[in-house]
């Protein structure tokens, strides 16, 4: 039985770092230029989490936001009941492409997911859902709660192959970050990978710049992109790319999307997925 690879998007900082951004541009580059890979996208985030709407407009997913009855919760609920078959996993996600696939949050909201017993339900439950889900996928991307004090962040985190650190180019983000004022021990045992959102290569703090000043190596990057926003904006974060995959070197886009599947191939290669796995890249070179 095949077992896939776990990378988990986390950021130290709530709302500051593109991390659900980043989670859908990486799993769109992968579903549309490493087509050899199956691929699950999904969250450990509350109610309302943002994944999702950018993916609204394909294959007519924003008509069952809201619902119980698929994504996380209902898988959920089967765990605690009678337990879950990879089958289940399937038939409760909805497809991108026949290899790409989303896994709903969590629709419920945080007075109910503050309290005691839902926080312990949860951080047992979904890490079993994303377990099973290896033996389904090649590669499950997770976009983890930001911040230090979540235990189901935590648990993920420990139980991934890669864990991506969402920052940018600002100096007190990457202070605390690196510093270790903001931390998460599960990080000691974890390989990982920093990934720079909203990425200005005009700007001082530079990839270069911050890796000398932060003696730090694995970066990666998603440059800001207008285009890119307005797409996700509409729920269109997946047909930007599958619209953008065989631009010529004159548009405008070519770049960023090619810098996109870069950074979508350092990824997969650093969670352990070997470039025989991968396969040559689709698209624009």
């Amino acid at each position: 039985m095949t077992q896939g690879k776990q990378i988990t998007f986390w950021s130290p900082f709530h709302g500051q770092t593109c991390t659900t951004t980043g989670v859908g541009v990486v799993a769109s580059a992968v579903g549309v230029f490493y087509r050899n890979l199956s691929a699950l996208i999904g969250n450990t985030n509350y109610y309302m989490s943002t994944l999702e709407k950018i993916f609204a407009a394909t294959n007519g997913i924003g008509a069952h936001f809201g619902l119980n009855e698929i994504g996380i919760d209902a898988l959920g609920m089967m765990s605690r009941n009678y337990g879950l078959t990879r089958d289940d996993i399937k038939n409760n996600t909805k497809q991108l492409t026949k290899k790409l696939e989303l896994l709903f949050g969590t629709n419920f909201d945080t007075n109910v997911l503050n309290t005691e017993e839902s926080a312990k339900s949860m951080s047992d439950t979904f890490p079993k859902i994303f377990e099973l889900a290896k033996t389904c996928y090649d590669v499950s991307f997770i976009d983890a709660h930001s911040g230090t004090i979540n235990a189901l962040t935590k648990k993920i985190i420990a139980e991934s192959d890669l864990t991506v650190v969402c920052l940018n180019q600002n100096k007190y983000v990457l202070d605390e970050f690196f510093s270790k004022r903001v931390w998460l021990e599960e990080l000691e045992n974890v390989p990982q990978i920093m990934l720079l959102g909203n990425y200005d290569k005009n700007i001082g703090m530079t990839v270069k710049n911050i890796q000398r000043q932060y003696k730090a190596n694995e970066f990666v990057t998603v440059e800001y992109s207008a285009l890119l926003r307005n797409a996700c904006n509409t729920g269109k974060c997946f047909d930007f790319f599958l619209r953008n995959a065989a631009v010529n070197k004159n548009d405008e886009v070519y770049s960023f999307i090619n810098s996109v599947k870069q950074t979508a191939k350092t990824i997969l290669l650093a969670a352990g997925i070997s470039k025989e796995r991968l396969g040559t890249a689709e698209g624009s070179t």
